[in-house]
């Protein structure tokens, strides 16, 4: 299967980004690619040791760095952070991507992240939602082409919704 264009995957902690990527991959024979994997693989250390270092910020620059070399890869599936959005460059970045935004009610993302350790969720897991979503929703509703909700169905049946989706709008082609 050949892609006309990259997907990528942007959407709240917990609606999931990286585990739809890697099965929407997987179903269309291409490679998934998650940004926190790229800046692990290049900094040698995980978003929350990178948080507790070096803080968000530092973070943040690694995000785009690892979301512009996802972008020219082709034919690839692009799981990326939940605050990607909060940077105007990274939109940039992804308007050569057909942009999906994953969904997910707040009783979800609840129940998947319960024992999170990602930094920006600590404390009050409720209200640190609460706050992430407020300050992000537009931005995942003006960068998305298309939203595709997870909380109530599977990652296969997930993935297979806009692996057809994809076939539909001739995003992908055998």
């Amino acid at each position: 299967m050949r892609l006309v264009k990259n997907v990528a995957l942007i959407g709240m902690p917990g609606s999931g980004k990286t585990a739809v990527a890697k099965k929407l991959a997987s179903l269309m024979g291409l490679m998934s690619v998650d940004t926190d994997e790229l800046i692990e693989f290049e900094v040698g250390m995980t978003a929350a040791q990178i948080f507790e270092k070096h803080a968000e910020k530092v973070f943040r620059q690694y995000e785009t760095r690892a979301l512009s070399a996802a972008v020219k890869m082709e034919n690839v599936i692009i799981s990326t952070g939940g605050g990607i959005v909060e940077n105007k460059v990274n939109a940039d970045l992804l308007s050569g991507c057909y942009v999906i935004y994953l969904s997910a009610s707040k009783n979800a993302l609840m129940s998947r992240l319960h024992n999170s350790i990602r930094p920006l969720l600590k404390g009050n897991l409720s209200d640190k939602l609460d706050s992430l979503y407020n300050k992000r929703k537009n931005l995942y509703l003006n960068w998305r082409d298309v939203t595709v909700y997870t909380s109530a169905i599977s990652v296969n049946t997930v993935a297979k919704r806009i692996y057809d989706l994809l076939l539909d709008l001739n995003i992908a082609e055998n």
